[in-house]
Protein backbone atom coordinates (compact mmCIF):
# COMPACT_ATOMS: atom_id res chain seq x y z
CA UNK A 1 0.00 0.00 0.00
CA UNK A 2 1.40 3.37 -1.02
CA UNK A 3 2.04 6.23 1.45
CA UNK A 4 -0.64 8.28 -0.28
CA UNK A 5 -3.22 5.51 0.26
CA UNK A 6 -2.25 5.14 3.93
CA UNK A 7 -2.63 8.88 4.50
CA UNK A 8 -5.96 8.91 2.73
CA UNK A 9 -7.25 6.04 4.90
CA UNK A 10 -6.02 7.75 8.05
CA UNK A 11 -7.82 10.97 7.13
CA UNK A 12 -11.03 9.04 6.55
CA UNK A 13 -10.71 7.33 9.93
CA UNK A 14 -10.07 10.67 11.64
CA UNK A 15 -13.16 12.12 10.00
CA UNK A 16 -15.23 9.14 11.16
CA UNK A 17 -13.80 9.52 14.68
CA UNK A 18 -14.96 13.16 14.79
CA UNK A 19 -18.40 12.57 13.23
CA UNK A 20 -21.18 12.59 15.87
CA UNK A 21 -23.22 10.33 13.61
CA UNK A 22 -20.67 7.52 13.52
CA UNK A 23 -22.23 4.39 15.10
CA UNK A 24 -20.97 3.39 18.54
CA UNK A 25 -19.54 0.06 17.47
CA UNK A 26 -17.59 1.82 14.71
CA UNK A 27 -16.18 4.37 17.19
CA UNK A 28 -15.03 1.51 19.43
CA UNK A 29 -13.33 -0.12 16.46
CA UNK A 30 -11.61 3.12 15.39
CA UNK A 31 -10.41 3.89 18.95
CA UNK A 32 -8.67 0.52 19.12
CA UNK A 33 -6.74 1.31 15.91
CA UNK A 34 -4.13 3.67 17.39
CA UNK A 35 -3.47 6.17 20.21
CA UNK A 36 -3.81 9.03 17.73
CA UNK A 37 -7.30 7.94 16.69
CA UNK A 38 -8.27 7.21 20.32
CA UNK A 39 -7.51 10.87 21.11
CA UNK A 40 -9.96 12.01 18.43
CA UNK A 41 -12.69 9.57 19.52
CA UNK A 42 -12.25 10.72 23.14
CA UNK A 43 -13.37 14.22 22.07
CA UNK A 44 -16.44 13.04 20.15
CA UNK A 45 -19.50 14.13 22.22
CA UNK A 46 -21.40 11.14 20.84
CA UNK A 47 -18.84 8.58 22.01
CA UNK A 48 -20.55 5.99 24.24
CA UNK A 49 -20.10 6.50 27.99
CA UNK A 50 -18.60 3.04 28.50
CA UNK A 51 -16.02 3.63 25.77
CA UNK A 52 -15.05 6.93 27.42
CA UNK A 53 -14.69 5.13 30.73
CA UNK A 54 -12.35 2.63 29.09
CA UNK A 55 -10.35 5.43 27.44
CA UNK A 56 -9.99 7.18 30.80
CA UNK A 57 -7.57 4.40 31.76
CA UNK A 58 -5.45 4.90 28.65
CA UNK A 59 -1.68 5.22 29.12
CA UNK A 60 -1.84 8.13 26.70
CA UNK A 61 -2.17 11.42 28.59
CA UNK A 62 -3.74 13.29 25.67
CA UNK A 63 -6.51 10.66 25.43
CA UNK A 64 -7.32 10.95 29.15
CA UNK A 65 -7.29 14.74 28.86
CA UNK A 66 -9.82 14.63 26.00
CA UNK A 67 -12.06 12.30 28.00
CA UNK A 68 -12.05 14.87 30.83
CA UNK A 69 -13.20 17.53 28.36
CA UNK A 70 -15.97 15.37 26.83
CA UNK A 71 -19.50 16.33 28.03
CA UNK A 72 -20.65 12.74 27.55
CA UNK A 73 -18.18 11.39 30.12
CA UNK A 74 -19.91 10.02 33.21
CA UNK A 75 -19.80 12.12 36.39
CA UNK A 76 -17.78 9.47 38.26
CA UNK A 77 -15.09 9.30 35.57
CA UNK A 78 -15.09 13.06 35.12
CA UNK A 79 -14.51 13.74 38.83
CA UNK A 80 -11.73 11.15 39.02
CA UNK A 81 -9.93 12.65 36.01
CA UNK A 82 -10.26 16.12 37.50
CA UNK A 83 -7.25 15.66 39.79
CA UNK A 84 -5.05 15.35 36.69
CA UNK A 85 -6.97 17.72 34.39
CA UNK A 86 -8.70 20.39 36.52
CA UNK A 87 -8.99 22.86 33.63
CA UNK A 88 -10.85 20.37 31.43
CA UNK A 89 -13.14 19.44 34.32
CA UNK A 90 -14.02 23.02 35.25
CA UNK A 91 -14.69 23.97 31.62
CA UNK A 92 -16.74 20.84 30.91
CA UNK A 93 -20.43 21.74 30.45
CA UNK A 94 -21.39 18.73 32.59
CA UNK A 95 -19.51 20.23 35.55
CA UNK A 96 -21.32 23.56 35.07
CA UNK A 97 -24.66 21.75 35.20
CA UNK A 98 -23.56 19.85 38.32
CA UNK A 99 -22.71 23.13 40.07
CA UNK A 100 -26.27 24.33 39.54
CA UNK A 101 -28.11 21.07 40.21
CA UNK A 102 -26.10 19.64 43.09
CA UNK A 103 -25.54 21.96 46.09
CA UNK A 104 -23.56 19.18 47.81
CA UNK A 105 -21.12 18.73 44.95
CA UNK A 106 -18.12 19.64 47.14
CA UNK A 107 -18.89 16.69 49.40
CA UNK A 108 -18.80 14.08 46.61
CA UNK A 109 -15.70 15.27 44.78
CA UNK A 110 -12.59 13.13 45.53
CA UNK A 111 -10.14 15.03 47.73
CA UNK A 112 -7.31 15.02 45.17
CA UNK A 113 -9.64 16.45 42.53
CA UNK A 114 -10.96 19.06 44.93
CA UNK A 115 -7.41 20.21 45.69
CA UNK A 116 -6.56 20.40 41.99
CA UNK A 117 -9.56 22.47 41.00
CA UNK A 118 -9.19 24.80 44.00
CA UNK A 119 -5.73 25.58 42.64
CA UNK A 120 -7.25 26.51 39.28
CA UNK A 121 -7.39 30.29 38.81
CA UNK A 122 -10.80 30.67 37.17
CA UNK A 123 -13.12 28.71 39.45
CA UNK A 124 -16.73 29.88 39.77
CA UNK A 125 -17.19 32.00 42.91
CA UNK A 126 -20.20 29.93 43.93
CA UNK A 127 -18.08 26.79 44.06
CA UNK A 128 -15.33 28.48 46.11
CA UNK A 129 -17.88 29.72 48.65
CA UNK A 130 -19.20 26.19 49.11
CA UNK A 131 -15.70 24.73 49.43
CA UNK A 132 -14.91 26.89 52.47
CA UNK A 133 -16.70 24.30 54.59
CA UNK A 134 -14.10 21.67 53.64
CA UNK A 135 -12.19 20.90 56.84
CA UNK A 136 -9.02 19.46 55.35
CA UNK A 137 -6.08 21.82 56.07
CA UNK A 138 -4.31 21.36 52.71
CA UNK A 139 -7.53 21.99 50.80
CA UNK A 140 -8.32 25.11 52.83
CA UNK A 141 -4.80 26.38 52.15
CA UNK A 142 -5.35 25.96 48.42
CA UNK A 143 -8.50 28.01 48.83
CA UNK A 144 -6.69 30.71 50.82
CA UNK A 145 -3.95 30.94 48.15
CA UNK A 146 -6.28 31.05 45.14
CA UNK A 147 -6.21 34.56 43.56
CA UNK A 148 -9.94 34.26 42.78
CA UNK A 149 -11.08 33.66 46.37
CA UNK A 150 -13.50 36.41 47.38
CA UNK A 151 -13.19 38.74 50.36
CA UNK A 152 -16.30 37.15 51.89
CA UNK A 153 -14.67 33.72 51.89
CA UNK A 154 -11.36 35.12 53.15
CA UNK A 155 -13.19 36.71 56.10
CA UNK A 156 -14.03 33.16 57.18
CA UNK A 157 -10.54 31.81 56.53
CA UNK A 158 -8.66 34.44 58.59
CA UNK A 159 -10.18 32.81 61.67
CA UNK A 160 -9.15 29.31 60.64
CA UNK A 161 -7.79 26.97 63.31
CA UNK A 162 -4.88 26.30 60.94
CA UNK A 163 -2.14 28.91 61.26
CA UNK A 164 -0.90 28.69 57.68
CA UNK A 165 -4.45 29.04 56.30
CA UNK A 166 -5.17 32.10 58.48
CA UNK A 167 -1.84 33.69 57.50
CA UNK A 168 -2.44 33.16 53.78
CA UNK A 169 -5.94 34.64 54.06
CA UNK A 170 -4.68 37.68 56.02
CA UNK A 171 -2.07 38.42 53.36
CA UNK A 172 -4.41 37.78 50.42
CA UNK A 173 -4.67 40.77 48.12
CA UNK A 174 -8.48 40.46 47.98
CA UNK A 175 -8.60 40.73 51.77
CA UNK A 176 -5.83 43.20 52.66
CA UNK A 177 -5.38 45.01 49.34
CA UNK A 178 -2.27 45.89 47.35
CA UNK A 179 0.80 47.29 49.15
CA UNK A 180 2.02 50.77 48.24
CA UNK A 181 5.61 51.77 47.48
CA UNK A 182 6.63 51.21 51.13
CA UNK A 183 5.97 47.48 50.81
CA UNK A 184 9.18 46.53 52.62
CA UNK A 185 7.99 48.11 55.90
CA UNK A 186 4.84 45.96 55.82
CA UNK A 187 6.67 42.89 54.60
CA UNK A 188 9.37 42.52 57.23
CA UNK A 189 7.07 41.64 60.13
CA UNK A 190 5.11 39.15 58.04
CA UNK A 191 8.31 37.54 56.74
CA UNK A 192 9.84 37.03 60.17
CA UNK A 193 6.60 35.67 61.66
CA UNK A 194 5.80 33.36 58.75
CA UNK A 195 6.35 29.71 59.54
CA UNK A 196 7.28 26.51 57.72
CA UNK A 197 6.41 23.29 59.53
CA UNK A 198 5.57 25.20 62.69
CA UNK A 199 8.87 27.12 63.06
CA UNK A 200 8.94 30.85 62.42
CA UNK A 201 11.43 32.17 59.89
CA UNK A 202 12.53 34.85 62.37
CA UNK A 203 13.36 32.21 64.99
CA UNK A 204 15.38 30.28 62.42
CA UNK A 205 17.38 33.42 61.57
CA UNK A 206 18.00 34.00 65.28
CA UNK A 207 19.38 30.47 65.60
CA UNK A 208 21.66 31.07 62.62
CA UNK A 209 22.78 34.39 64.09
CA UNK A 210 23.78 32.74 67.37
CA UNK A 211 26.26 30.61 65.47
CA UNK A 212 27.26 33.47 63.17
CA UNK A 213 26.00 31.65 60.08
CA UNK A 214 23.40 33.76 58.25
CA UNK A 215 24.57 33.81 54.60
CA UNK A 216 24.98 37.36 53.32
CA UNK A 217 22.68 36.69 50.36
CA UNK A 218 19.87 35.73 52.78
CA UNK A 219 20.17 39.12 54.49
CA UNK A 220 20.17 40.86 51.09
CA UNK A 221 17.08 38.95 50.02
CA UNK A 222 15.09 40.57 52.83
CA UNK A 223 13.73 44.15 52.67
CA UNK A 224 16.36 46.87 53.01
CA UNK A 225 15.33 47.98 56.49
CA UNK A 226 16.06 44.56 57.96
CA UNK A 227 18.93 44.64 60.48
CA UNK A 228 20.78 41.49 61.50
CA UNK A 229 20.31 40.12 64.99
CA UNK A 230 22.97 40.89 67.59
CA UNK A 231 25.46 38.11 68.02
CA UNK A 232 25.25 36.19 71.27
CA UNK A 233 28.46 35.27 73.05
CA UNK A 234 28.60 32.41 75.55
CA UNK A 235 31.22 32.61 78.27
CA UNK A 236 32.03 29.84 80.72
CA UNK A 237 35.11 30.93 82.65
CA UNK A 238 35.97 27.83 84.70
CA UNK A 239 39.80 27.36 84.70
CA UNK A 240 41.20 24.52 82.59
CA UNK A 241 42.96 22.72 85.48
CA UNK A 242 39.75 22.42 87.46
CA UNK A 243 38.05 20.98 84.38
CA UNK A 244 40.75 18.32 84.03
CA UNK A 245 40.18 17.32 87.65
CA UNK A 246 36.44 16.98 87.02
CA UNK A 247 37.18 14.71 84.05
CA UNK A 248 38.49 12.04 86.42
CA UNK A 249 35.01 11.65 87.92
CA UNK A 250 32.69 9.20 86.13
CA UNK A 251 29.55 11.03 87.26
CA UNK A 252 27.36 11.64 84.20
CA UNK A 253 26.26 15.12 85.32
CA UNK A 254 29.85 16.25 85.78
CA UNK A 255 30.73 14.78 82.39
CA UNK A 256 27.85 16.73 80.84
CA UNK A 257 29.15 19.92 82.42
CA UNK A 258 32.54 19.25 80.87
CA UNK A 259 31.06 18.38 77.49
CA UNK A 260 29.11 21.65 77.44
CA UNK A 261 31.94 23.91 78.60
CA UNK A 262 33.86 25.57 75.71
CA UNK A 263 36.94 25.84 77.97
CA UNK A 264 37.24 22.08 78.45
CA UNK A 265 40.61 20.93 77.00
CA UNK A 266 40.50 19.04 73.71
CA UNK A 267 42.11 15.94 75.22
CA UNK A 268 39.31 15.75 77.83
CA UNK A 269 36.63 16.09 75.15
CA UNK A 270 38.23 13.27 73.16
CA UNK A 271 38.09 10.99 76.22
CA UNK A 272 34.46 11.91 76.85
CA UNK A 273 33.63 10.94 73.26
CA UNK A 274 34.33 7.30 74.15
CA UNK A 275 31.07 7.35 76.13
CA UNK A 276 28.12 6.80 73.75
CA UNK A 277 25.46 8.31 76.03
CA UNK A 278 23.16 10.36 73.77
CA UNK A 279 23.11 13.43 76.07
CA UNK A 280 26.88 13.43 76.20
CA UNK A 281 27.20 13.05 72.43
CA UNK A 282 24.75 15.89 71.88
CA UNK A 283 26.73 18.18 74.21
CA UNK A 284 30.05 17.27 72.61
CA UNK A 285 28.63 17.96 69.15
CA UNK A 286 27.66 21.44 70.36
CA UNK A 287 31.00 22.32 71.98
CA UNK A 288 33.12 24.68 69.82
CA UNK A 289 36.28 23.13 71.30
CA UNK A 290 35.44 19.58 70.19
CA UNK A 291 38.11 18.41 67.70
CA UNK A 292 37.23 17.70 64.08
CA UNK A 293 37.98 13.96 64.40
CA UNK A 294 35.28 13.66 67.08
CA UNK A 295 32.81 15.81 65.11
CA UNK A 296 33.32 13.54 62.09
CA UNK A 297 32.25 10.52 64.13
CA UNK A 298 29.31 12.38 65.67
CA UNK A 299 28.12 13.44 62.19
CA UNK A 300 27.24 9.77 61.61
CA UNK A 301 25.38 9.37 64.90
CA UNK A 302 21.95 7.73 64.68
CA UNK A 303 20.36 10.45 66.83
CA UNK A 304 19.16 13.47 64.87
CA UNK A 305 19.87 15.92 67.70
CA UNK A 306 23.56 14.97 67.71
CA UNK A 307 23.91 15.50 63.95
CA UNK A 308 22.01 18.80 64.18
CA UNK A 309 24.48 20.10 66.78
CA UNK A 310 27.39 19.06 64.56
CA UNK A 311 25.83 21.10 61.75
CA UNK A 312 25.54 24.09 64.12
CA UNK A 313 29.05 23.80 65.55
CA UNK A 314 31.21 26.77 64.39
CA UNK A 315 34.30 24.54 64.18
CA UNK A 316 32.75 21.85 62.01
CA UNK A 317 34.98 21.55 58.90
CA UNK A 318 33.49 22.03 55.45
CA UNK A 319 33.98 18.40 54.48
CA UNK A 320 31.72 17.38 57.39
CA UNK A 321 29.15 20.05 56.52
CA UNK A 322 29.13 18.69 52.98
CA UNK A 323 28.39 15.24 54.39
CA UNK A 324 25.36 16.70 56.18
CA UNK A 325 23.95 18.54 53.14
CA UNK A 326 21.94 15.47 52.19
CA UNK A 327 21.10 14.33 55.72
CA UNK A 328 17.79 12.50 56.09
CA UNK A 329 16.60 15.10 58.62
CA UNK A 330 15.48 18.59 57.58
CA UNK A 331 16.50 20.01 60.98
CA UNK A 332 20.07 18.94 60.19
CA UNK A 333 20.06 20.03 56.54
CA UNK A 334 18.77 23.54 57.22
CA UNK A 335 21.81 24.37 59.36
CA UNK A 336 24.32 22.46 57.23
CA UNK A 337 23.18 24.21 54.04
CA UNK A 338 23.06 27.68 55.64
CA UNK A 339 26.51 27.31 57.20
CA UNK A 340 28.03 25.79 54.06
CA UNK A 341 26.73 28.63 51.87
CA UNK A 342 27.76 31.21 54.48
CA UNK A 343 31.35 29.97 54.13
CA UNK A 344 31.07 29.37 50.39
CA UNK A 345 28.80 32.03 48.83
CA UNK A 346 29.44 30.50 45.39
CA UNK A 347 28.91 26.95 46.59
CA UNK A 348 25.31 26.59 45.44
CA UNK A 349 26.02 23.96 42.79
CA UNK A 350 27.80 21.79 45.34
CA UNK A 351 24.66 21.99 47.49
CA UNK A 352 22.39 21.13 44.55
CA UNK A 353 24.56 18.11 43.80
CA UNK A 354 23.80 16.63 47.21
CA UNK A 355 20.37 18.17 47.76
CA UNK A 356 17.99 17.83 44.77
CA UNK A 357 15.69 20.78 45.45
CA UNK A 358 13.19 19.91 42.73
CA UNK A 359 12.26 16.72 44.62
CA UNK A 360 12.13 18.24 48.11
CA UNK A 361 9.18 19.57 50.07
CA UNK A 362 8.87 23.13 51.47
CA UNK A 363 11.35 23.64 54.31
CA UNK A 364 13.96 26.16 55.45
CA UNK A 365 16.83 24.41 53.68
CA UNK A 366 14.96 24.68 50.37
CA UNK A 367 14.06 28.31 51.12
CA UNK A 368 17.74 29.22 51.58
CA UNK A 369 18.61 27.63 48.24
CA UNK A 370 15.76 29.50 46.48
CA UNK A 371 17.09 32.78 47.89
CA UNK A 372 20.56 32.22 46.45
CA UNK A 373 21.27 34.74 43.66
CA UNK A 374 22.81 32.03 41.49
CA UNK A 375 19.81 29.72 41.74
CA UNK A 376 19.12 28.52 38.17
CA UNK A 377 15.68 29.71 37.11
CA UNK A 378 15.30 26.66 34.85
CA UNK A 379 14.77 24.58 38.01
CA UNK A 380 11.66 26.62 38.87
CA UNK A 381 9.13 25.28 36.39
CA UNK A 382 6.22 27.09 38.06
CA UNK A 383 5.60 29.17 41.17
CA UNK A 384 2.77 27.29 42.84
CA UNK A 385 4.32 26.50 46.24
CA UNK A 386 1.68 26.84 48.96
CA UNK A 387 4.34 28.37 51.24
CA UNK A 388 4.35 32.06 50.35
CA UNK A 389 7.89 32.43 51.76
CA UNK A 390 9.09 30.24 48.89
CA UNK A 391 7.21 32.29 46.32
CA UNK A 392 8.69 35.42 47.90
CA UNK A 393 12.19 33.92 47.56
CA UNK A 394 11.61 33.32 43.85
CA UNK A 395 10.01 36.75 43.33
CA UNK A 396 12.93 38.66 44.86
CA UNK A 397 15.66 36.61 43.19
CA UNK A 398 17.54 38.60 40.54
CA UNK A 399 18.01 35.39 38.56
CA UNK A 400 14.27 34.72 38.20
CA UNK A 401 13.06 34.89 34.60
CA UNK A 402 10.75 37.63 33.34
CA UNK A 403 8.08 35.04 32.52
CA UNK A 404 7.97 33.82 36.12
CA UNK A 405 7.93 37.37 37.49
CA UNK A 406 4.98 38.21 35.23
CA UNK A 407 3.11 35.32 36.85
CA UNK A 408 4.07 36.38 40.37
CA UNK A 409 2.88 39.99 39.97
CA UNK A 410 -0.62 38.46 39.99
CA UNK A 411 0.06 36.25 43.02
CA UNK A 412 -2.63 36.03 45.69
CA UNK A 413 -0.16 37.18 48.35
CA UNK A 414 0.23 40.96 48.57
CA UNK A 415 3.92 40.80 49.60
CA UNK A 416 4.87 38.39 46.81
CA UNK A 417 3.11 40.66 44.30
CA UNK A 418 4.92 43.74 45.60
CA UNK A 419 8.41 42.24 45.47
CA UNK A 420 7.76 40.72 42.02
CA UNK A 421 6.74 44.15 40.72
CA UNK A 422 9.85 45.73 42.28
CA UNK A 423 12.06 43.06 40.68
CA UNK A 424 10.41 43.53 37.28
CA UNK A 425 10.92 47.29 37.55
CA UNK A 426 14.62 46.84 38.39
CA UNK A 427 15.09 44.50 35.42
CA UNK A 428 13.35 47.00 33.12
CA UNK A 429 15.57 49.83 34.42
CA UNK A 430 18.65 47.67 33.95
CA UNK A 431 17.82 47.10 30.25
CA UNK A 432 17.63 50.87 29.56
Amino acid sequence: MSIETKLSNLLKLQQEAKDVNTPNNRLIEIASNSAQLAQVVALNPSAPTELLRELSYSKDSATRKNVAANPNTSIEVLLNLGSEFPEQLVNNSTFSILLVENPNLVDIIPLNTLRSILNYDTLPVSFIERAVNQLDEDTLLLLAENPETTKEVLFQLVNSQYRQVAEAANLHVNFAGEINSDWDITAIEALLKSAIRGQEFGNFLEQLERIDSIPEFVIKSLPENYSAFKRVAVNCATPGRELEQLAKDNNLWKQLFLANNPNTPTCVLQDLAKNNHVWLCQSLANNPNTPACVLQELARDNYRGVRENVAKNPNTPEKILKLLLSDSSESVRRFAIARYLDRNPDGLFAVLKYYPIEYSTPCFSRLIVLMHPQFPSKLVKKCDSLVWLERYAIAQNSNTSLDLLKVLVNDSNRIVRAVAKANLYQKAEGRR
